[in-house]
């Protein structure tokens, strides 16, 4: 699929929602409901218009992954009696799911994680920043950030080879 015009529009404004909830859940550790919803209408708008007969199944999408996710933080949350994943990383990537679908959700956890990981290991080596089960780490900004690599990605040459969502 070739990028268009509008496409690339969408992608700015899709870019723009994403750098300000990774700006304030890297200061503040927590990703505000009104931009996971803002992510989430944008994204149900989009698919309206241009692939409106997806949209009742990203939707199910979403809500599937969102389901999952909570069952695990809870899960994590029980047996190691510390959040592990917040919530407003569970509601982000059910929004996210709008955008990427269900495909693509694999390779934004893995983007996402890469990328945290990664960091963290920078901070343990650059510094000296000691790293515990108790670390925490605002994943908002891997997660935006592999949001929009994933999404880019669906108009890559890649794609066609069924690689990639």
């Amino acid at each position: 699929m070739i990028m268009t015009m509008s496409d690339l529009l969408i992608g700015v404004l899709l870019a723009a929602q994403l750098f300000v909830i990774a700006w304030i859940d890297a200061r503040k550790m927590i990703i505000p409901d009104a931009l996971n919803l803002l992510v989430a209408a944008t994204g149900a708008f989009v698919i309206a218009f241009q692939q409106p007969s997806l949209l009742g199944w990203r939707v199910l999408e979403a809500i599937a992954v969102m389901s999952v996710l909570w069952g695990i933080a809870r899960l994590y949350a029980q047996t190691r009696g510390q959040t592990g994943l917040g919530m407003g990383d569970v509601k982000f990537l059910g929004a996210a799911t709008l955008w990427v679908g269900l495909a693509g959700m694999p390779w934004l956890v893995l983007f996402a994680s890469l990328s945290g990981l990664g960091v963290v290991l920078l901070q343990h080596a650059f510094a000296g920043s000691a790293v515990a089960r108790t670390t925490r780490l605002p994943f908002g900004p891997h997660l935006a950030a592999a949001t929009l690599l994933t999404w880019l990605f669906q108009f890559s040459p890649v794609t066609e080879l069924g690689v990639l969502p």
